[in-house]
């Protein structure tokens, strides 16, 4: 059995936000405003918006991370990172993409 992906390992955490945007985004009549992908991953998934950040400024957020956080919303990484992820794995185990 192989070991899971490395703690350095990266992906980008792009769609992750797009995931969140589409998947949590809604109004907040409260606020009389719209809850972004930002405040969806804060309230649902405890990313603040500093650690988005430093993803981004970082090239990526790790594998082991963006794992962890499909998990906790419920779905499977391809579901938010698609093919992207496949091969994001396969480059960590030192294989040819799938």
């Amino acid at each position: 059995m192989k070991p899971g992906p490395s703690p350095q390992a990266t992906i980008s955490p792009e769609r992750l936000l797009d995931w969140a945007d589409r998947t949590y985004a809604r109004t907040d009549p409260s606020r009389d405003g719209t809850v972004g992908a930002h405040g969806a991953l804060q309230r649902l998934l405890g990313v603040d918006r500093r650690t988005s950040h430093k993803w981004r400024a970082q090239g990526g957020m790790p594998l082991h991370a963006a794992d962890r956080l499909a998990v906790a919303a419920g779905v499977h990484p391809v579901d938010i990172w698609g093919d992207e992820w496949f091969t994001a794995i396969s480059h960590d185990m030192g294989e040819e993409a799938l």
